[in-house]
């Protein structure tokens, strides 16, 4: 019986002994190559090893790691004696900065590379006894990990960093959990064909760069299957029509039938049978010729890709042709001027006193008329802005005793009103979103989905749908008919800390703790755009109501403008001096209004 391990021991004995000759043989060795098959093959004639080496089966496959790095090293026989913890600090250095300056179509893919090369970096010095060099390092290096805002701190990077930041010795390698999580299992990072290919010419480029494409071949996994082309997907940026959420005018409709008699009707009846021919006879001649979803020349959509509901005119929450009429026109501000300032009006609701209950986020109802908050002892409560107080207390304005919605476990941290005023969504530490009637004052639905904490939640523009994005690294779409999701969008390497529709609830926007924000088609659920990788956590977005551009923010300290049909940045605007938290566009588009943690609300001209 032949022993598994022997023939193993064999075979890799056998791929070495290639590799050595295919290096002696390159270098022009020959009385090398001779004296070597000589040795292995019992002193057989030159001419027999080398016909002997022939039929040797030598497969990709029985090529382990250590093997490829012999190869890899016998090509750089420098590297063999070179154990200076400097290689691997300057290496990492220069992929670093060779990734900042990289494309932004094909940075946010590059970026994931960094944080394990970090971490191993940090580690091949620890193991080679330079402690002070390592912790220098990791110092150095990992303050673009371990900053991050929010309860989960830079989606666990940040605890990683501290933890290993404590070994001191070779025998920390193997107590430190972290460490040993690192050592002993491979760091899976996602990377299309074309990146994968650009990461291996670059740490190729460079002998002194081996180290770092040792890391890469022994303790990461490339998974080859992010998005590729993404930019090649057509993304449908444009508006929504009245039609495409809106019953058609019954009476309109009947007052246009009145008169016709039944000539008109039989004439309608033939007219409509003709067409159905005509329409079925072009389908057979070429499916083809039917036209697709498009944006429209005026900035709308021609048709959407999902189904909406529809309402009926008038429809509490939805824009009327007079309101459009009557809003204030921001748009012919003169901002180099100071009449601008005294023709911007901004209302302000203030919580005050709230560190006790740990206020986390607010939200006010469609006509101002209502504001709502969460808080961390679970609750949720309301107050009637108009000033004729709540259903509970009577008591008038804010300074009346609020509604206080009970249901959550778990603290409360995103609150969102439909665009009706009837209801409000909350997400909560407790994974679940809950549904609540606001004029009942009770809770309707609890949505569970999400395994952990749920960051954000928001409404669609036309309230069927609304998302949610947390802890474990997804955002969902849901429907208020259905308890389970219609959408899971996965595909962000940290917490998903902001959700956001676009205009014409076809996509949906993330803000992520990986830096960058993403656009996902409700269509089939996957990544159409990537916008990043911004300058930290994105905390915050907005889309223009034209729903051609979206604004980003957050530890970065900039608002960050990016195409959405072209996915590129379009601007970034400076002035906050903290991470950005908040943020969104006038009716018109005309301004940005983003606030942040220093205490202050910029405005932006977003017009020009």
């Amino acid at each position: 019986m032949v022993d598994d391990r022997d023939e193993k021991e064999k075979g890799q004995h056998r791929v070495a002994d290639k590799i050595v000759l295919d290096y002696l043989k390159k270098r022009g060795h020959s009385k090398a190559v001779e004296a070597l098959l000589k040795h292995d093959l019992g002193g057989m004639g030159i001419n027999a090893a080398l016909a002997q080496r022939k039929e040797w089966a030598v497969e990709e496959a029985v090529v382990d790691d250590d093997l490829k790095n012999l190869l890899m090293m016998l090509s750089r026989p420098s590297e063999l004696a070179d154990n200076d913890a400097r290689r691997f600090a300057e290496s990492y250095c220069e992929l670093r900065d060779w990734v900042d300056n990289s494309l932004d179509i094909y940075k946010a893919e590059l970026h994931s590379v960094l944080y394990p090369m970090l971490v191993h970096c940090f580690l091949e010095i620890v193991r080679r006894e330079h402690w002070k060099e390592a912790h220098a390092f990791l110092k150095r290096c990992s303050a673009e990990f371990s900053e991050g805002g929010g309860p989960d701190g830079a989606s666990g990077r940040r605890e990683e960093i501290i933890a290993l930041s404590g070994i001191s010795s070779t025998q920390h390698l193997e107590e430190n959990a972290t460490a040993k999580l690192f050592l002993h299992h491979r760091y899976e990072i996602h990377l299309s064909s074309y990146a994968y290919e650009l990461v291996i010419s670059f740490l190729a480029d460079d002998p002194r760069r081996s180290v770092l494409l040792r890391i890469l071949n022994t303790r990461c996994k490339i998974a080859e299957n992010a998005p590729a082309g993404l930019l090649e997907k057509e993304v449908l940026w444009g508006r929504l029509r009245p039609e495409h959420y809106m019953i058609a005018d019954e009476v309109e409709t009947a007052a246009k039938g009145k008169g016709k008699g039944k000539a008109g009707a039989e004439k309608g009846k033939a007219g409509g049978e003709n067409k159905t021919k005509g329409e079925t006879s072009k389908k057979d001649a070429g499916g083809d010729d039917e036209e697709r979803p498009r944006t429209r020349e005026d900035g709308t959509i021609s048709e959407s890709r999902i189904p909406l509901k529809k309402y009926r005119q008038g429809a509490a929450g939805l824009e009327t042709a007079g309101d459009r009429k009557n809003r204030a026109k921001l748009e012919q501000l003169a901002w180099d001027t100071e009449s601008a300032k005294s023709e911007l009006a901004i209302l302000c609701y203030t919580f005050t006193n709230t560190k006790e209950d740990e206020l986390n986020c607010s939200g006010i109802s469609e006509d101002g008329s209502q504001v709502v908050a969460g808080f961390g002892d679970s609750t949720v409560r309301m107050w009637d802005a108009k000033g004729t107080g709540t259903a509970e207390s009577g008591a008038g304005g804010l300074g009346g005793r609020a509604a206080r919605l009970v249901g959550h476990s778990g603290a409360v941290y995103s609150v969102d009103w439909s665009k009706c005023g009837r209801f409000i969504l909350s997400g909560s530490g407790d994974g679940t979103v809950r549904l609540w009637s606001a004029g009942l004052k009770s809770n309707v639905v609890a949505y569970r989905g999400h395994n952990y904490p749920v960051w954000s939640v928001e409404f669609s523009g036309v309230d069927h749908y609304f998302a949610s994005g947390g802890y474990d690294r997804t955002a969902r779409a849901w429907c208020t008919e259905r308890i389970s999701p219609v959408r899971i969008f996965a595909g962000h390497l940290a917490d998903v800390d902001a959700v956001r529709w676009h205009p014409n609830c076809n996509y949906v926007g993330t803000g992520s703790s990986d830096r960058t924000a993403r656009l996902w088609d409700m269509r089939d659920g996957r990544c159409a755009r990537v916008f990043g990788p911004q300058g930290g956590t994105v905390h915050a977005l907005a889309f223009s109501p034209d729903g051609k551009t979206v604004a980003c923010g957050g530890d970065g300290r900039a608002v960050e403008v990016w195409d959405v049909g072209m996915g590129t940045r379009v601007t970034r605007l400076r002035g906050h001096a903290g991470r950005v938290l908040s943020m969104d566009y006038s009716r018109e588009g005309a301004v940005l209004a983003s606030g942040g943690a220093d205490e202050a609300v910029c405005v932006w001209n977003a017009a020009g």
